[in-house]
């Protein structure tokens, strides 16, 4: 298992959150995705993920969904998405 974290500063905290949200039962039903879900704190936006595998997350990342959502999203961001990738083991 995979755990992801994606964080940016938007200008728009409301309008990129509720695109995350429009898109996230997309994403969810995925294959691989175990859990996404966004947070906003202040300006910051945060997306925690959970992918059975990181060719999982790549087929995410090479969907039209994720082009849709980063579409909309760039144009709100203040700074570039910082991603932490965490390899989950044990039981």
């Amino acid at each position: 298992m995979n755990l992801i974290t994606v964080e940016a500063p938007l200008s728009d905290i409301d309008t990129g959150l509720a695109h995350v949200e429009a898109q996230a039962g997309i994403v969810r039903a995925m294959d691989g995705c175990a859990h996404y879900a966004p947070y906003a704190r202040g300006s910051q936006l945060a997306i925690v993920q959970e992918w059975e595998s990181l060719a999982a997350f790549d087929a995410y990342r090479a969907s039209p969904t994720f082009a849709t959502l980063g579409a909309q999203l760039k144009p709100l961001m203040t700074a570039p998405p910082v991603t932490k990738v965490a390899e989950l083991t044990g039981p």
